[in-house]
């Protein structure tokens, strides 16, 4: 017969032996047009517990509710984890968002998505897509040290913050637009800064 304390210490050693992962998801590729096809690889959620994927503009944090804190949404695919835990499927990047409280249409920018059950309607685990649909366009494509760019944008989402790089490195807006419009246009200027004559993107 096994004292109690060989018994605790029994019990003790199979917790620790019990892999614990952290509950995730992985999208590839994180960027895309809509329409396109996007995998997602899931890990550590709850063997055969069907997974729910949801597309959004809204960035919430993981226990935040839908249509409490994600209003703007669309569902987009499911998945069941297997034995350890994971699972792979694919979404299309819609083109509309038709949450039961906000529609809006999909424009370029960076979205969430979000992955969760259905029945506590609570996420479990958040990655950020950004969709390629916006152009830009330059008045000028060569000039000088100093010269002023004047840059505008379309196909955006409405009320984005704009930032401007000029090889990498963060640049000054001089004049114009600093968020896109109710259309998701913009119009802005900077001015080209010290560097060596070539090409800069």
């Amino acid at each position: 017969m096994l004292a109690l304390g060989t018994i605790l210490a029994l019990l003790l050693v199979a917790v620790s032996a019990i892999p614990i992962y952290a509950v995730g998801i992985r999208l590839d590729p994180s960027e895309g047009k809509i329409r396109d096809d996007i995998k997602i690889n899931g890990h550590g959620f709850e063997a055969s517990k069907m997974v729910h994927i949801y597309f959004s503009s809204d960035k919430a944090n993981i226990g935040d509710y839908i249509d409490d804190d994600v209003t703007a949404y669309e569902w987009v695919a499911k998945g069941r984890p297997n034995a350890s835990g994971r699972f792979d499927t694919y979404f299309i990047v819609p083109d509309k968002l038709t949450g039961d409280k906000h529609k809006e249409d999909v424009h370029g920018g960076d979205y969430y998505v979000y992955a969760g059950r259905w029945n506590k309607k609570c996420w479990k685990t958040v990655d950020k897509f950004t969709v390629i649909n916006g152009e830009i366009e330059l008045d000028s494509e060569e000039g000088p040290v100093g010269t002023k760019v004047e840059i505008s944008g379309e196909g955006l989402r409405k009320g984005q913050t704009i930032a401007i790089e000029y090889d990498g490195d963060d640049v000054d807006i001089v004049s114009g637009d600093e968020q896109t419009d109710s259309n998701g246009k913009f119009i802005c200027t900077i001015t080209v800064p010290e560097s060596a004559a070539g090409v800069h993107t």
